[in-house]
């Protein structure tokens, strides 16, 4: 009786237009300190960060390098059972030549089993051991994944599918099809050419990741065995490959194993493409979906390609930070935060976020107003500062993640020519970092050089763009 729909009174809130517009509407007690919490003494964010750093899992690893070149990362852990083996190759599709487009991963794919390893296929299969093949940006990894008593298994699993698998007709058919599947895959119109428009805008047409429209896979047909064995005699080399072994292994017993099979592999890897850092097409980029219930919206800013991830890490964290309130503000978002991409042709800072039609335009102004703020490094965020720097160099080292998922972490700073130890560094570097140092990399966040992309309704893109202020020419789609 008390739960009467023809009781029921709705009460809506409306910010005034002052504490849309004023830089000061949130300073003091309700400035969007809030996240994440910690001590914030201002005077902290002129000293470096006095507080214990402890060290990551992954600077627990063994490395070490066998004659022919090969990296050996062994991380043993004792609370988990399950061991993964990963052969990681710093060469994937960023690196393959224009006319050889998808032959990064129809190389990985179609490498089959050769018939005179049946044994090793069913040791494997007996063993509980699943394989994995994956081709990034950046790497390409050949993985198996089961119980740590099996590593040996494993092993010989690895290594009898790269050094001496083949590209039968079975195998490449099978890869074709996958790619062609992957290719023609019954993709919403609309998302096809938002992503075309992130890309071409965000990357340049002509950029080693860019892979619009079909590009990925464009040469498919025309790779058959002699140009995947060509592919693979090239990258697929000692010198270059990183083997990564972590779980509940024996550590000696392993390293007799990777003796045994690996120290006699010859080879070396091709040299890789030269960097070639990405290129942002500053402007307004919009794409008309009616049925939208939102604007969905991305900003892409340039950063220097080389300069280093810390300083960059903690603007984003402050942006992310000062960004956080345009919800408790508004109440008109599903949340915007800023990150860092980090590949190694590619280095922006990228805010993301999506907000109500009807409140695009307040939203967007005040995105912008706080942007503003944290590129002028207002002084008020010296206490966020000290908050975002010491969850920043926490984070980096406190990570905790499956074998399969710390092998995957070992093979990104492989594919990036980092060492294990690059979190560990990455941290001492941070702690360092005092709120004078951003000066350079906040300064970088200005809507004039930026790429902004939206996606919604007409009436919230209009009001998110006129909230911006920029300009926005609308993204084609094929029909």
């Amino acid at each position: 009786e008390h739960l009467n729909w023809n009781d029921v009174r709705v009460v809506i809130g409306q910010p005034s237009e002052r504490s849309i517009t004023a830089a000061s509407a949130v300073r003091g007690p309700t400035h969007p300190v809030r996240a994440p919490r910690g001590e914030r003494n201002p005077a902290d964010a002129d000293a470096p960060y006095a507080g214990i750093i402890p060290s990551s899992a992954l600077s627990r690893a063994l490395t070490y390098t066998l004659g022919n070149g090969m990296q050996v990362v062994m991380l043993p852990t004792e609370t988990n059972p399950a061991t993964t083996v990963m052969l990681q190759f710093p060469v994937g599709y960023g690196d393959e030549r224009a006319d050889q487009r998808g032959v990064a991963q129809m190389t990985a794919w179609a490498l089959d089993w050769n018939r005179n390893d049946d044994a090793y296929w069913y040791n494997l299969y007996r063993a509980g051991g699943s394989v994995s093949v994956d081709v990034h940006a950046d790497g390409t990894e050949f993985a198996v994944h089961g119980l740590d008593m099996y590593v040996d298994v494993y092993l010989q699993a690895i290594e009898r599918m790269v050094r001496n698998g083949v590209f039968g007709s079975i195998g490449i058919e099978r890869s074709a099809k996958r790619m062609v599947k992957a290719a023609k895959a019954s993709r919403d119109p609309l998302d096809t050419a938002w992503a075309d428009a992130i890309q071409r805008a965000g990357l340049g047409s002509d950029h080693p990741y860019f892979h619009g429209g079909d590009t990925l896979y464009a040469n498919t047909g025309a790779l058959g065995a002699d140009s995947l064995a060509s592919f693979r005699n090239k990258y697929y080399k000692p010198s270059s490959a990183t083997l990564i072994i972590v779980g509940g292994f024996d550590p000696e017993l392993a390293k007799r194993w990777v003796e045994h099979l690996f120290s006699d592999w010859s080879g070396t890897a091709e040299p890789r493409p030269g960097v070639t850092p990405n290129r942002i097409t500053p402007g307004g980029y919009q794409l008309l979906d009616s049925k939208a219930a939102q604007v969905d919206f991305r900003i892409e800013f340039p950063l220097g390609i080389l300069d280093d991830r810390g300083r960059q890490d903690l603007v984003a964290a402050l942006a992310t930070a000062a960004l956080s309130d345009v919800r408790e503000q508004l109440g008109a978002s599903y949340g915007i935060s800023a990150s860092v991409i980090d590949r190694r042709h590619q280095r922006a800072l990228l805010v993301t976020g999506s907000v109500d039609p009807a409140a695009a335009e307040r939203a967007a102004r005040l995105i912008k107003s706080r942007l503003a703020e944290v590129a002028a490094l207002d002084a008020d965020y010296k206490p966020t500062f000290v908050a975002v720097r010491k969850a920043t160099v926490d984070s980096a080292v406190s990570f905790s993640a499956s074998a399969g998922g710390l092998a995957s972490l070992a093979s990104y700073l492989a594919g990036q020519g980092r060492a294990p130890t690059y979190y560990d560094e990455y941290a001492g570097e941070v702690r360092t970092r005092v709120f004078a140092d951003l000066t350079n990399v906040a300064g970088q966040l200005d809507l004039a050089t930026a790429a902004v992309f939206a996606r919604g309704p007409q009436a919230g893109l209009d009001g998110l763009f006129r909230g911006l202020g920029v300009s926005a020419t609308a993204i084609p789609v094929a029909q």
